[in-house]
């Protein structure tokens, strides 16, 4: 093999090498957004049937307590403001904990697609700079 064939063979190796680290980098890329795309969806998913349990369970038991005081007929007008101030604390407190899981989740999933952005961006950087000492090397 002539020195000529020689370095066209490690240009087309070292540019080879080049399209694999940046394949490989955007392929770690898809799969974590899509990793945390699904674990978004079952967190809210799972949240959001927490919460209608909660509050259809709420809303049941208010029922009965208030049919209970109809038939009992004891400070109805007491006990139901009672049982709708307790209802309204209720959705408050799951609203408020609906919001903050939901920031949460949010804040976490930028975080992890900045760090493997990041993470790929050096790769590819690196990858580059490896590029440029091979061929530096060789001229």
């Amino acid at each position: 093999m002539q020195p000529s064939q020689e370095k066209s063979v490690i240009f087309l190796l070292i540019e080879q090498y080049v399209i694999v680290v940046v394949v490989v980098a955007v392929v770690v890329v898809v799969v974590v957004v899509v990793v945390v795309v699904v674990v978004v969806v079952v967190v809210v998913v799972v949240v959001v049937v927490v919460v209608v349990v909660e509050v259809v369970v709420v809303v049941v038991v208010a029922l009965v307590v208030v049919v209970v005081v109809v038939v009992v007929v004891m400070m109805v007008v007491v006990v139901v403001v009672e049982v709708v101030v307790v209802v309204v604390v209720v959705v408050v407190v799951v609203v408020v904990v609906v919001v903050v899981v939901v920031v949460v989740v949010v804040v976490v999933v930028v975080v992890v697609v900045v760090v493997v952005v990041v993470v790929v961006v050096m790769v590819v950087v690196v990858a580059l700079l490896v590029k440029v000492i091979l061929l530096q090397l060789l001229l």
